[in-house]
């Protein structure tokens, strides 16, 4: 009689990255986007459609089991099962068919990539003596689909023959898979030697059979088999950060700058390598929701939108098998290449859409905002009264302005060159693949109202436009009937004010994505077609290639671990967006300050809108930075020059005041609470408080106190009688902190203080009034 090897497959001979329900729901997850149309609204959720799929498991098991063998069943049969009750009735037979049998190869490709050897075991099939080996699972997929399996993975490893349970519906729990084994192979019991992982299946169900079983035990990986588990019942409650550290300590792990940078460099690298998920969260959004719509491509809103698109091209590499995803087109557009094309007439309510955005506009910024040169227009403004470069406020209540649209030669120039450059720019969104006759596509862009979008959308009013965005803020617009928009990142219609806050300054986060190729003004004829016309400011593109593109390369180096990680875990963008979000924080609140320098270097580009390029200040004197330390960043005037930054995070990080930068940033985060978000209304005793305290804390009595609290010798006392961290920030509501205040001996002495008589007779005020009376 011949000798008989049988070793398990599963955590014996092959091991996985992920848990095995992530197989299945990758599974699921591929049905989701490539057969969207064709499912019940109910079953368009990955993980409604495993459940389904396990339900049906139970089911064809329950079948096999009546008719006396054993509860097994074959992956295809599971999938026509679980097809015929996700997908609408109206589909037919023969293409459910046909979608099981590729769902069932998908899943084949999904074990491949998601599995590796185990590093001890492949050597017990090539060092054994046995006359035949043989690989034996209780698993749904059969033996030719075990064989690809084992083809792909230990190629070299002796596996003579495969059994697997779902072929003879027999499984190794009952023993009885065993039995059929030794009669396949002409082996008796006691010529027969089992290497397994499982108790029960793998030593005690063999060894009543007489077969010799050995108990195969690898503590490390049998430990990330165990953490894989705990992993995985915590993400089907809902807490998906277990997942999340996954990618965040590899990439932290991974993280490793290319020679040959600066210190500054690669800190900047570093920085974007970090902050990966969220430049690929929004860019696989967009995927997925191009695929759900089965459009071939996804549009990528020029400047930002080239590094995004080299984004969305990382995660196309490293897709998941079984479907392929939209290709990435860029499209060169900017509001000031698409809002003149777009206007519907010229009228002061069309040029709302500009002036509900710039509310301060001259003549020359208007002019500049549409694209037109101001010269042919100078004769028209002085028959108006209107000289060009003083700023009007809201222009569209200005009588010369008024005057000047109801005027029938500045009307008709205006429309006969909007019509020229409306023609080159849908001859232009021609060329990328938007026509008029294109029903739906979908778009990406930085943020952060999607005018851009709307421009488009007006153009092609048939065409359903999707915008995918980093953030978006409240539409200030009438909205097209045709755009819809939504926000990866914070959304100003739906998120808490704490939220908003990490895109209440966009100008870091816009550089951070720039490009230096710069920006669209208009477009022109060429023998080659229509192309983009660029304005490009020096200052503007040395800041990329000094800082930015090191940024952006370190986020690009990092995409395709970001796309393993989701690919290997089957992993949705709504489910990454809390990870993006803390990304955010890390880039907008808390930034590195290679980024701050950087940002305080730049040229911005503000031609729509204000008609040409501006520098940020980043002066932060010796008097304003006194008042932000004594204020603990609350004084009105330490935050109003800060705030005329456009980065007041960044502007306290470039200073090294992290510590004062954090407190501001704490209590911006407050003042939005109580502000109230989308849904809440604002808490106005709260503010009051609020008001209250900083009204204490920037009087100079106050600062008195603090100043003496800060002395060595105090901060020592106070320390041995209160312990450490006695000094920290209060993150008590407003009331709370302002009752502790007026109980405090501090503020009852200065009360008292200021209530004696001598002090009413030498303040500042009373000396007035007697001099004003003398």
């Amino acid at each position: 009689m011949p000798t008989l090897l049988t070793i398990d497959l599963w955590d014996t001979l092959l091991r996985r990255r992920c848990h095995p329900e992530e197989v299945k729901l990758a599974t699921a997850r591929t049905l989701l986007l490539t057969g969207w149309g064709l499912l019940r609204h109910e079953y368009r959720d990955a993980y409604r459609l495993r459940t389904l799929r396990v339900e049906a498991e139970v089911a064809i098991g329950a079948e096999r089991k009546a008719t006396g063998l054993d509860d097994e069943y074959e992956i295809e049969e599971v999938l026509r099962r679980w097809l015929l009750h996700a997908m609408d009735p109206a589909v037919p037979p023969g293409r459910a068919d046909a979608i099981a049998r590729s769902l069932a190869n998908t899943e084949v490709m999904q074990e491949i990539a998601v599995s590796y050897p185990d590093p001890r075991a492949a050597s017990l099939t090539t060092a054994s003596p046995a006359d035949v080996v043989a690989g034996i699972s209780d698993f749904y997929l059969g033996e030719p689909r075990l064989r690809r399996i084992l083809n792909a993975i230990v190629p070299h490893a002796r596996i003579d023959r495969v059994f697997a349970s779902c072929d003879a519906c027999l499984h190794k729990r009952s023993g009885r898979l065993f039995t059929h084994v030794q009669r396949e192979c002409l082996a008796e019991p006691t010529a027969h030697l089992h290497v397994g992982d499982h108790p029960w299946s793998d030593v005690e169900s063999p060894r009543r059979l007489g077969i010799n079983a050995i108990h195969y035990a690898h503590p490390d990986e049998d430990a990330k088999r165990a953490a894989h588990r705990a992993r995985f019942d915590a993400r089907t409650t809902g807490d998906f950060a277990p997942t999340a550290a996954l990618l965040t300590r590899r990439l932290e792990r991974e993280c490793d700058p290319p020679r040959g940078l600066t210190a500054r460099q690669a800190d900047l690298y570093a920085a974007g390598f970090r902050a990966a998920p969220l430049y690929a969260g929004l860019a696989l959004s967009a995927i997925e929701e191009a695929m759900r719509a089965g459009l071939p491509s996804v549009h990528y809103f020029t400047r930002e939108g080239e590094f995004l698109a080299q984004v969305h091209e990382q995660l196309a590499a490293h897709w998941s098998p079984g479907s392929t995803p939209p290709h990435a087109v860029v499209l060169e557009v900017s509001r000031l290449s698409t809002f003149f094309p777009s206007l519907r007439e010229v009228s002061r309510r069309e040029m709302m859409r500009l002036w509900n955005q710039y509310s301060r506009q001259s003549p020359a910024q208007m002019l500049a905002s549409l694209g037109l040169d101001a010269f042919p227009f100078e004769p028209l403004l002085e028959r108006h009264a209107l000289p060009l470069e003083p700023v009007i406020e809201h222009p569209w209540k200005d009588a010369r302005v008024r005057s000047l649209f109801s005027d029938r030669l500045f009307r008709r120039l205006v429309e006969q060159s909007r019509d020229r450059r409306r023609r080159d720019l849908l001859a232009y969104l021609a060329q990328r693949g938007l026509t008029p006759e294109t029903t739906a596509a979908v778009i990406v862009d930085l943020g952060w109202r999607g005018t851009i979008q709307d421009n488009i959308a007006h153009l092609l009013p048939h065409t359903t436009i999707h915008g995918w965005y980093l953030g978006l803020f409240r539409r200030l617009n009438e909205q097209p009937p045709n755009a819809r928009k939504r926000a990866f990142g914070p959304d100003a219609l739906h998120d808490a004010p704490e939220t908003l806050e990490l895109i209440r300054w966009v100008s870091p986060l816009e550089m951070l994505a720039n490009t230096a190729t710069g920006s669209v003004r208009g477009y022109k004829a060429t023998h080659e077609g229509i192309a983009a016309v660029r304005a490009q400011d020096p200052g503007e593109d040395r800041v990329w290639h000094v800082d930015t593109r090191h940024f952006q390369r370190g986020v690009l180096d990092a995409a395709p671990i970001v796309a393993d990680w989701a690919r290997t875990h089957a992993v949705f963008a709504h489910e990454m967006r809390p990870l993006a979000l803390a990304c955010l924080r890390s880039l907008a609140i808390t930034p590195p300050r290679s980024i701050a320098k950087a940002f305080f270097s730049l040229t911005h580009n503000e031609t729509f809108g204000v008609g040409g390029f501006v520098r940020k200040p980043s002066d932060l004197p010796w008097r304003i930075r006194r008042l932000g330390l004594r204020s603990g960043g609350r004084h009105p005037k330490f935050r109003a020059h800060v705030e005329r930054s456009a980065w007041p995070h960044g502007l306290l990080r470039l200073h090294r005041l992290d510590r004062l930068a954090d407190r501001y940033a704490a209590d911006c985060i407050e003042d939005a609470r109580l502000r109230g978000g989308a849904h809440l209304p604002p808490d106005h005793a709260q503010l009051e408080a609020k008001r209250q305290i900083t009204d204490l804390e920037t009087s100079r009595a106050w600062q008195i106190v603090q100043a003496i609290k800060g002395t060595p010798f105090y901060r020592a006392a106070a320390r041995a009688r209160f312990g450490p961290g006695w000094d920290d920030p209060d993150d008590a509501p407003p009331s709370d902190r302002l009752r502790r205040i007026e109980s405090s001996r501090a503020y009852r002495a200065i009360v008292c203080v200021k209530s004696s008589a001598v002090y009413r007779a030498l303040r500042p005020d009373s000396r007035r009034r007697r001099g004003a009376r003398s």
